[in-house]
This record gives C-alpha cells, sequence and structure tokens, in this order.
C-alpha cells in the first residue's frame, strides 16, 4: 500500500524595513527615515530608548502632505514650526514618556559604570497600526521642543532607535 502525503506549504510575502542605530545630535528635531505604504494595511513597530536626563522627546510621524509643508517652507524653520502642523489627534504625534498612554515607555534602571548607583534609562515599545486608501510616503523625525534642560543636545549620551515596518497582506492584522 502506497502512502500519498500531501504537503502543502502557506506562504505570506510580507515587505518589511528595518532602521536601526544611535542618534548623536547637538539639534533639537531630527528626521530618522522615511517608508512607504503601497498596500491598504501596514505595521509600525518602535522600540526607543535614552536617559531619564534627556526629558520627554516626541516620535514624530508626518504622512507626505505635512511634510511637504515643513521640508519646503523657510518659516518652518524651529523645532516647534515643525512639530505644529502634526495633529496629536491623529497620533502624529508620540511622546515618549511613561505618562503617556499609547507610548508604550517604562523606567529601566541599569547599573552605572562609573559609580555603584543606577542609572534611569526609558525604555519605549509600541506599535502603530496604519490603514490608507492609497500609497502614502510617511516621514519619521524625533524631536524635543519643549525641554528647556536637555532637549536632543545629546552630547555624552545617545538616544538608541529601532523601527520596523512591516506591509500587512491586504485585509490582515494578525499574525505577526
Amino acid at each position: 500500500m502506497k502512502i500519498l502525503l500531501l504537503l502543502i506549504i502557506s506562504v505570506r510575502l510580507v515587505e518589511d524595513k528595518v532602521t536601526s542605530g544611535q542618534l548623536k545630535t547637538i539639534d533639537d528635531w531630527v528626521f530618522l527615515d522615511k517608508f512607504c505604504f503601497l498596500s491598504v494595511d501596514g505595521l509600525f513597530n518602535y522600540e526607543i530608548q535614552f536617559s531619564k536626563s534627556l526629558g520627554e522627546p516626541n516620535l514624530l510621524m508626518y504622512p507626505d502632505l505635512e511634510w511637504e509643508n515643513i521640508y519646503k517652507n523657510p518659516e518652518a524653520e524651529s523645532c516647534e514650526a515643525k512639530q505644529s502642523v502634526l495633529s496629536p489627534e491623529k497620533h502624529q504625534i508620540i511622546q515618549l514618556s511613561i505618562y503617556s498612554m499609547y507610548s508604550g515607555c517604562e523606567y529601566i534602571h541599569t547599573p552605572n559604570d562609573s559609580q555603584s548607583e543606577s542609572r534611569t534609562i526609558v525604555v519605549c515599545r509600541n506599535m502603530r497600526y496604519f490603514s490608507t486608501t492609497r500609497y502614502r510616503w510617511w516621514f519619521i523625525a524625533v524631536a524635543n521642543c519643549n525641554s528647556s534642560k536637555a532637549r536632543l543636545k545629546l552630547t555624552n549620551q545617545s538616544l538608541s532607535i529601532w523601527i520596523h515596518i512591516v506591509i500587512l497582506p491586504v485585509g490582515s492584522r494578525t499574525g505577526l
């Protein structure tokens, strides 16, 4: 007796993009990366780590039309002007704070190399789903416009950034 074994493999093609690195800058607003969702649904994952002494920076998500308002506009030179075109109600500004419900931030205490006391870092991990009716470019920046003490002026510290963008199969928001 012969047994016929039929193996069906379901392959789901997923396109993705990963951006990671250490940011050291003296600026209070910095462009990080851009990506395009060509399909209806997409997923944006992020993990950002920084010292608590940096304050509460914002992760900024500019859709293509708002990006044009700041990129080609000479009047939008200040950090506040660049951030003002975004809408917190549309979740385009993610305040990286343990007090912000949607940021996914928490404090982590780590040993300090030079002293016996610990150092407090903020780790923010979360995701955003995107649904679009057309292909759309998104531009990601980080800013600290409101902090008078640290801003993003990083000298001996850095902002650690990991961003993962996934283009989901049409109609699928599960299985990741």
